[in-house]
Protein backbone atom coordinates (compact mmCIF):
# COMPACT_ATOMS: atom_id res chain seq x y z
CA UNK A 1 0.00 0.00 0.00
CA UNK A 2 1.38 3.38 -1.02
CA UNK A 3 0.66 6.06 1.60
CA UNK A 4 0.99 9.84 1.41
CA UNK A 5 1.08 12.16 4.42
CA UNK A 6 -0.51 15.61 4.37
CA UNK A 7 0.92 17.59 7.27
CA UNK A 8 4.36 17.53 8.87
CA UNK A 9 3.50 18.42 12.44
CA UNK A 10 4.35 16.84 15.76
CA UNK A 11 1.95 13.88 15.61
CA UNK A 12 3.34 12.89 12.20
CA UNK A 13 6.94 13.13 13.35
CA UNK A 14 6.45 11.47 16.73
CA UNK A 15 3.89 8.78 15.92
CA UNK A 16 2.70 8.22 12.35
CA UNK A 17 6.07 8.15 10.57
CA UNK A 18 7.76 5.81 13.08
CA UNK A 19 4.79 3.43 12.85
CA UNK A 20 4.25 3.52 9.09
CA UNK A 21 7.96 3.03 8.43
CA UNK A 22 7.75 -0.31 10.31
CA UNK A 23 4.49 -1.62 8.86
CA UNK A 24 4.85 -4.62 6.53
CA UNK A 25 3.48 -4.00 3.06
CA UNK A 26 3.35 -0.18 3.47
CA UNK A 27 5.52 2.43 1.79
CA UNK A 28 5.30 6.16 2.51
CA UNK A 29 5.64 7.89 -0.87
CA UNK A 30 5.58 11.57 0.09
CA UNK A 31 5.17 14.24 2.72
CA UNK A 32 3.26 17.42 1.90
CA UNK A 33 3.16 20.55 4.05
CA UNK A 34 2.91 24.31 3.46
CA UNK A 35 6.29 24.45 5.19
CA UNK A 36 8.21 22.57 2.51
CA UNK A 37 11.45 22.85 4.44
CA UNK A 38 9.96 20.94 7.38
CA UNK A 39 8.43 18.36 5.05
CA UNK A 40 11.78 17.88 3.32
CA UNK A 41 13.61 17.53 6.62
CA UNK A 42 11.21 14.84 7.84
CA UNK A 43 11.35 13.10 4.45
CA UNK A 44 15.14 12.92 4.61
CA UNK A 45 15.08 11.63 8.18
CA UNK A 46 12.64 8.82 7.35
CA UNK A 47 13.85 8.09 3.79
CA UNK A 48 10.59 9.23 2.21
CA UNK A 49 11.19 9.77 -1.55
CA UNK A 50 9.23 13.01 -2.06
CA UNK A 51 8.47 16.27 -0.21
CA UNK A 52 6.00 18.85 -1.52
CA UNK A 53 4.17 22.01 -0.48
CA UNK A 54 1.24 21.50 -2.88
CA UNK A 55 -1.02 18.46 -2.94
CA UNK A 56 -1.40 18.78 -6.72
CA UNK A 57 2.29 17.92 -7.14
CA UNK A 58 2.02 14.67 -5.19
CA UNK A 59 2.08 11.32 -6.98
CA UNK A 60 -0.85 8.93 -6.73
CA UNK A 61 -1.12 6.76 -3.64
CA UNK A 62 -3.57 4.24 -2.23
CA UNK A 63 -4.25 6.15 0.99
CA UNK A 64 -3.39 9.48 2.55
CA UNK A 65 -3.11 10.64 6.15
CA UNK A 66 -4.86 13.98 6.72
CA UNK A 67 -2.91 15.54 9.59
CA UNK A 68 -3.58 19.26 9.12
CA UNK A 69 -5.85 21.40 11.36
CA UNK A 70 -9.54 20.53 11.20
CA UNK A 71 -10.50 24.03 10.10
CA UNK A 72 -8.21 23.92 7.05
CA UNK A 73 -9.09 20.58 5.46
CA UNK A 74 -11.98 21.22 3.09
CA UNK A 75 -9.97 21.98 -0.05
CA UNK A 76 -7.48 19.20 0.70
CA UNK A 77 -10.23 16.62 1.20
CA UNK A 78 -11.89 17.66 -2.06
CA UNK A 79 -8.59 17.04 -3.87
CA UNK A 80 -8.10 13.69 -2.11
CA UNK A 81 -11.59 12.52 -3.06
CA UNK A 82 -11.15 13.72 -6.65
CA UNK A 83 -8.05 11.56 -6.94
CA UNK A 84 -9.82 8.67 -5.20
CA UNK A 85 -7.35 8.14 -2.41
CA UNK A 86 -8.57 6.50 0.79
CA UNK A 87 -8.35 9.03 3.65
CA UNK A 88 -7.27 8.44 7.24
CA UNK A 89 -8.19 11.65 9.09
CA UNK A 90 -6.59 12.67 12.36
CA UNK A 91 -8.91 13.74 15.16
CA UNK A 92 -10.89 15.90 15.51
CA UNK A 93 -12.65 14.61 12.39
CA UNK A 94 -15.00 17.54 11.84
CA UNK A 95 -16.26 20.67 13.59
CA UNK A 96 -19.95 20.08 12.86
CA UNK A 97 -22.19 17.10 12.17
CA UNK A 98 -23.09 18.66 8.81
CA UNK A 99 -19.41 18.73 7.86
CA UNK A 100 -18.91 15.17 9.13
CA UNK A 101 -21.83 13.92 7.01
CA UNK A 102 -20.64 15.87 3.97
CA UNK A 103 -17.24 14.18 4.17
CA UNK A 104 -18.90 10.76 4.41
CA UNK A 105 -21.16 11.53 1.42
CA UNK A 106 -18.30 12.83 -0.70
CA UNK A 107 -16.23 9.75 0.15
CA UNK A 108 -19.09 7.43 -0.77
CA UNK A 109 -19.55 9.25 -4.09
CA UNK A 110 -15.83 8.87 -4.81
CA UNK A 111 -15.93 5.20 -3.80
CA UNK A 112 -13.23 5.50 -1.16
CA UNK A 113 -12.90 4.62 2.53
CA UNK A 114 -12.50 7.12 5.37
CA UNK A 115 -11.10 6.42 8.83
CA UNK A 116 -10.63 8.56 11.92
CA UNK A 117 -7.63 8.72 14.24
CA UNK A 118 -9.18 7.98 17.63
CA UNK A 119 -6.51 5.62 18.86
CA UNK A 120 -7.83 5.29 22.44
CA UNK A 121 -10.24 2.72 21.01
CA UNK A 122 -7.18 0.50 20.61
CA UNK A 123 -5.99 0.82 24.24
CA UNK A 124 -6.12 -2.40 26.23
CA UNK A 125 -7.81 -0.60 29.13
CA UNK A 126 -10.56 0.67 26.83
CA UNK A 127 -11.19 -2.83 25.49
CA UNK A 128 -11.23 -4.37 28.96
CA UNK A 129 -13.76 -1.84 30.26
CA UNK A 130 -15.95 -2.18 27.16
CA UNK A 131 -16.10 -5.97 27.52
CA UNK A 132 -16.80 -5.91 31.27
CA UNK A 133 -19.59 -3.34 30.88
CA UNK A 134 -21.17 -5.11 27.90
CA UNK A 135 -21.37 -8.31 29.96
CA UNK A 136 -22.55 -6.40 33.08
CA UNK A 137 -19.94 -8.17 35.20
CA UNK A 138 -20.74 -5.79 38.09
CA UNK A 139 -24.38 -5.22 37.29
CA UNK A 140 -26.07 -2.40 35.35
CA UNK A 141 -24.18 0.87 34.88
CA UNK A 142 -25.48 3.66 37.12
CA UNK A 143 -23.33 6.68 36.17
CA UNK A 144 -20.03 7.69 34.59
CA UNK A 145 -17.54 10.40 35.50
CA UNK A 146 -14.92 11.41 32.93
CA UNK A 147 -12.24 14.05 33.42
CA UNK A 148 -8.98 15.08 31.82
CA UNK A 149 -6.80 17.97 32.85
CA UNK A 150 -3.34 19.46 32.53
CA UNK A 151 -2.16 23.01 32.92
CA UNK A 152 -1.37 24.60 29.53
CA UNK A 153 2.02 26.26 29.22
CA UNK A 154 2.02 29.95 28.34
CA UNK A 155 5.41 30.17 26.70
CA UNK A 156 7.12 28.57 23.73
CA UNK A 157 4.17 28.86 21.34
CA UNK A 158 4.38 31.23 18.40
CA UNK A 159 1.42 33.08 16.89
CA UNK A 160 1.20 30.70 13.92
CA UNK A 161 0.46 27.72 16.18
CA UNK A 162 -2.86 26.37 14.94
CA UNK A 163 -4.34 25.98 18.43
CA UNK A 164 -4.07 29.75 18.87
CA UNK A 165 -6.52 30.16 15.97
CA UNK A 166 -10.13 29.11 16.79
CA UNK A 167 -10.99 28.87 13.08
CA UNK A 168 -8.15 26.41 12.45
CA UNK A 169 -8.52 24.41 15.68
CA UNK A 170 -12.32 24.36 15.62
CA UNK A 171 -12.47 25.61 19.20
CA UNK A 172 -10.35 24.73 22.19
CA UNK A 173 -9.97 22.01 24.80
CA UNK A 174 -13.33 20.35 24.13
CA UNK A 175 -12.70 19.57 20.47
CA UNK A 176 -8.97 18.99 20.88
CA UNK A 177 -8.82 16.87 24.04
CA UNK A 178 -12.54 16.18 24.30
CA UNK A 179 -12.74 14.47 20.93
CA UNK A 180 -10.61 11.70 22.46
CA UNK A 181 -12.28 11.58 25.87
CA UNK A 182 -15.87 11.75 24.59
CA UNK A 183 -15.15 9.03 22.03
CA UNK A 184 -13.48 6.85 24.63
CA UNK A 185 -16.51 7.06 26.93
CA UNK A 186 -18.99 6.51 24.08
CA UNK A 187 -16.98 3.53 22.82
CA UNK A 188 -16.64 1.89 26.22
CA UNK A 189 -20.35 2.25 27.03
CA UNK A 190 -21.68 1.53 23.54
CA UNK A 191 -23.56 4.83 23.41
CA UNK A 192 -26.07 5.28 20.59
CA UNK A 193 -27.70 8.60 21.61
CA UNK A 194 -27.73 11.27 24.31
CA UNK A 195 -30.07 13.93 25.67
CA UNK A 196 -30.26 16.49 28.45
CA UNK A 197 -26.89 18.01 27.57
CA UNK A 198 -25.83 21.05 29.59
CA UNK A 199 -22.41 22.70 29.25
CA UNK A 200 -20.49 25.65 30.64
CA UNK A 201 -17.16 26.98 29.33
CA UNK A 202 -14.23 29.08 30.48
CA UNK A 203 -12.64 30.85 27.52
CA UNK A 204 -9.64 33.03 26.72
CA UNK A 205 -9.48 34.91 23.39
CA UNK A 206 -12.28 32.78 21.95
CA UNK A 207 -10.65 29.46 22.86
CA UNK A 208 -12.21 27.28 25.56
CA UNK A 209 -9.71 26.22 28.20
CA UNK A 210 -12.19 24.42 30.45
CA UNK A 211 -15.60 22.75 30.05
CA UNK A 212 -18.04 21.18 32.46
CA UNK A 213 -20.90 19.18 30.99
CA UNK A 214 -23.62 16.77 32.04
CA UNK A 215 -25.80 14.59 29.82
CA UNK A 216 -27.81 11.38 29.76
CA UNK A 217 -26.23 8.67 27.60
CA UNK A 218 -28.44 6.05 25.98
CA UNK A 219 -26.65 2.73 25.57
CA UNK A 220 -27.19 0.42 22.63
CA UNK A 221 -29.25 -2.72 22.87
CA UNK A 222 -31.60 -1.41 25.54
CA UNK A 223 -28.83 -1.35 28.16
CA UNK A 224 -30.33 1.74 29.75
CA UNK A 225 -29.62 5.43 30.25
CA UNK A 226 -26.49 6.56 32.09
CA UNK A 227 -25.83 10.03 33.57
CA UNK A 228 -22.50 11.48 32.41
CA UNK A 229 -20.46 14.12 34.21
CA UNK A 230 -17.63 15.48 32.06
CA UNK A 231 -14.84 17.87 33.04
CA UNK A 232 -11.94 18.86 30.77
CA UNK A 233 -9.44 21.60 31.58
CA UNK A 234 -6.20 23.14 30.40
CA UNK A 235 -6.38 25.76 33.16
CA UNK A 236 -5.64 23.54 36.16
CA UNK A 237 -4.65 20.06 37.24
CA UNK A 238 -6.97 17.51 38.84
CA UNK A 239 -7.73 13.81 38.62
CA UNK A 240 -7.66 12.48 35.07
CA UNK A 241 -9.53 9.31 34.18
CA UNK A 242 -12.90 7.62 33.81
CA UNK A 243 -14.97 6.06 36.60
CA UNK A 244 -17.97 3.94 35.63
CA UNK A 245 -20.16 3.20 38.63
CA UNK A 246 -22.14 -0.02 38.40
CA UNK A 247 -24.63 -1.60 40.77
CA UNK A 248 -22.11 -3.75 42.66
CA UNK A 249 -18.75 -2.08 41.98
CA UNK A 250 -17.02 0.59 39.90
CA UNK A 251 -14.45 0.37 37.11
CA UNK A 252 -11.76 3.05 36.93
CA UNK A 253 -9.29 3.50 34.08
CA UNK A 254 -7.07 6.27 32.78
CA UNK A 255 -6.67 8.00 29.43
CA UNK A 256 -3.19 6.66 28.68
CA UNK A 257 -2.34 3.40 26.90
CA UNK A 258 -0.65 1.89 29.95
CA UNK A 259 -3.62 2.53 32.21
CA UNK A 260 -4.94 -0.32 34.34
CA UNK A 261 -8.61 -1.18 34.81
CA UNK A 262 -9.21 -1.10 38.55
CA UNK A 263 -12.27 -2.51 40.27
CA UNK A 264 -13.40 -0.31 43.17
CA UNK A 265 -15.63 -1.36 46.05
CA UNK A 266 -18.51 0.69 47.33
CA UNK A 267 -16.10 2.69 49.48
CA UNK A 268 -14.02 3.42 46.33
CA UNK A 269 -11.10 1.38 47.58
CA UNK A 270 -9.32 -0.72 44.89
CA UNK A 271 -10.23 -4.41 45.05
CA UNK A 272 -8.44 -5.86 42.01
CA UNK A 273 -7.51 -5.24 38.39
CA UNK A 274 -9.11 -6.57 35.23
CA UNK A 275 -6.80 -7.82 32.49
CA UNK A 276 -6.87 -9.34 29.04
CA UNK A 277 -4.20 -10.22 26.47
CA UNK A 278 -5.32 -8.02 23.59
CA UNK A 279 -4.97 -4.27 23.12
CA UNK A 280 -2.29 -1.60 22.96
CA UNK A 281 -0.27 -0.73 26.05
CA UNK A 282 1.79 2.05 24.47
CA UNK A 283 1.14 4.76 21.89
CA UNK A 284 3.12 3.10 19.10
CA UNK A 285 1.05 -0.07 19.41
CA UNK A 286 -2.14 2.02 19.34
CA UNK A 287 -1.11 3.92 16.21
CA UNK A 288 -0.02 0.65 14.58
CA UNK A 289 -3.34 -1.00 15.37
CA UNK A 290 -5.46 1.88 14.09
CA UNK A 291 -3.47 1.98 10.84
CA UNK A 292 -3.75 -1.79 10.57
CA UNK A 293 -7.53 -1.56 10.99
CA UNK A 294 -7.86 1.26 8.47
CA UNK A 295 -5.74 -0.37 5.76
CA UNK A 296 -7.73 -3.58 6.18
CA UNK A 297 -10.89 -1.51 5.75
CA UNK A 298 -9.43 -0.11 2.51
CA UNK A 299 -8.65 -3.61 1.23
CA UNK A 300 -11.95 -5.26 2.19
CA UNK A 301 -14.35 -2.27 2.02
CA UNK A 302 -15.72 -3.44 5.36
CA UNK A 303 -16.14 -0.93 8.25
CA UNK A 304 -13.39 -1.29 10.83
CA UNK A 305 -12.78 -0.12 14.39
CA UNK A 306 -11.76 3.31 13.02
CA UNK A 307 -14.50 3.76 10.42
CA UNK A 308 -15.38 7.47 10.36
CA UNK A 309 -19.13 6.86 10.52
CA UNK A 310 -18.73 5.51 14.06
CA UNK A 311 -17.45 8.91 15.29
CA UNK A 312 -20.48 10.92 14.15
CA UNK A 313 -22.24 10.89 17.53
CA UNK A 314 -19.14 12.33 19.20
CA UNK A 315 -19.06 15.14 16.64
CA UNK A 316 -22.75 15.87 17.32
CA UNK A 317 -22.12 15.96 21.08
CA UNK A 318 -19.18 18.38 20.82
CA UNK A 319 -21.01 20.65 18.35
CA UNK A 320 -24.10 20.74 20.58
CA UNK A 321 -21.98 21.63 23.63
CA UNK A 322 -20.39 24.54 21.75
CA UNK A 323 -23.84 25.70 20.60
CA UNK A 324 -25.03 25.71 24.21
CA UNK A 325 -21.93 27.62 25.29
CA UNK A 326 -22.56 30.23 22.60
CA UNK A 327 -26.25 30.53 23.46
CA UNK A 328 -27.37 29.00 20.16
CA UNK A 329 -29.08 26.08 21.86
CA UNK A 330 -30.78 25.51 25.21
Amino acid sequence: MKVGILGAGGVVEASHLPVLSQMPGVRVEWLCDLDRGRAAKLARGWKVPQAHDNLKDCSDVDAVLIAIPVGRRREALASVFERRWHAFVEKPFAITAEEHLRILRDAATAGIEVGVGLMRRCFRSTGVARLALAEEVFGPVREVWASEASRMGTTGREGSWYQADPAAAGGGVLIETGSHLVDQVFHVLGVEAYDGLRATFTKIDGMDIEIRAVANLQRAGGAGTVPLRLLISRARDFHTGVVVRCERASIRFGVGPDSADEVLGRDDRPLCQLERARGATNLFQAFFQEWQAFLEQCRTRTPSLVDATSALLGTRFIEAAYDIGAGRQT
